[in-house]
């Protein structure tokens, strides 16, 4: 008896071996996939040169030269963490969310901007440290860098004012680049950790080296909000959005819209459903 148990024990350890290395995909062949969807939908892939990073941009092929509100998908936080407490070595998404949702929108005035990081190779990714999608994944140097992507992104839409939408991560650096800006005129968050304290809080986890977005309420009570939150989201739970929605004034405080039945990753890539 305990020699066939140790068979069969043996045989499903082998067999989480296989499973986890034909399911594993390298960066490059993430990359791979989210271009195959990107050139489906008559999109494009652009690398944008910043001081720091070299960003990836997905766009139309055939957006306007002229417009007057760019709306800009930001990427979540991607393939960051391995496990709690081992960062992975790319962070180039595995299930990139926000690009789904751009894509499935299908808006011609819209671009879709990965972190730093993710989606790169070779000598664009030379200025990589894991800190960039780790503990410093929100520091001043890389929202310096999507703050300069974001003007050029503008500058090739001929685009007068800008829109943001920031998935998971992404949100928070919607907020933060909101903060440095004077053209963004809405921002709209899908299951983002928007109070990033609380956040820290709940999960237990070290501080991040972040300026709080909560705590710049102050002018970001000036642009129209929207945060979409995931009912079964344990990722970032409803108690994060509404905690940085106490911090605002109360006839100003933002919009949150709770989705019912929807996760962390399920289904937000379905916008017909909330959108």
């Amino acid at each position: 008896m305990v020699r066939i148990l140790y068979k069969i024990l043996l045989f499903l350890s082998i067999l989480f071996i296989f499973i986890g290395c034909t399911s594993y995909l390298s960066p490059q062949e993430r990359y791979a996939n989210s271009l195959q969807e990107v050139q489906k939908s008559q999109w494009k892939s652009e690398l944008i040169k910043t001081q720091i990073f070299t960003l990836q941009s997905f766009y139309p092929i055939n957006h306007p030269k002229k417009c007057e509100t760019l709306s800009v998908f930001i990427e979540g936080d991607g393939f960051a963490w391995v496990t709690r407490n081992q960062p992975s070595q790319n962070p180039t998404p595995i299930n990139p969310i926000a690009l789904k949702i751009a894509l499935n929108l299908g808006k011609k005035d819209s671009a879709y901007l990965s972190r730093p990081c993710q989606n790169v190779f070779n000598d664009d990714f030379n200025s990589c440290q894991e800190r960039y999608w780790a503990d410093d994944r929100f520091s001043d140097e890389v929202i310096a860098s999507m703050d300069n992507a974001l003007s050029q992104l503008k500058q090739s839409f001929g685009a007068k004012k800008i829109e943001l939408i920031g998935y998971s991560g992404g949100g928070v650096i919607a907020l933060l680049l909101a903060n440095k800006r004077d053209d963004i005129v809405k921002i709209t968050t899908v299951a983002s950790n928007i109070d990033t304290d609380a956040w820290v809080k709940y999960h237990n986890i070290s501080p991040l080296h972040v300026s709080n977005p909560a705590l710049l309420w102050k002018k970001l009570q000036e642009i129209p909000q929207i945060h979409y939150v995931g009912g079964n989201d344990s990722v970032v739970p409803s108690l994060i959005a509404k905690s940085y929605q106490d911090h605002f004034d109360a006839n100003r405080s933002p919009q949150i819209k709770i989705i019912d039945n929807y996760t962390h990753q399920c289904c937000w890539e379905d916008t017909k459903s909330y959108w």
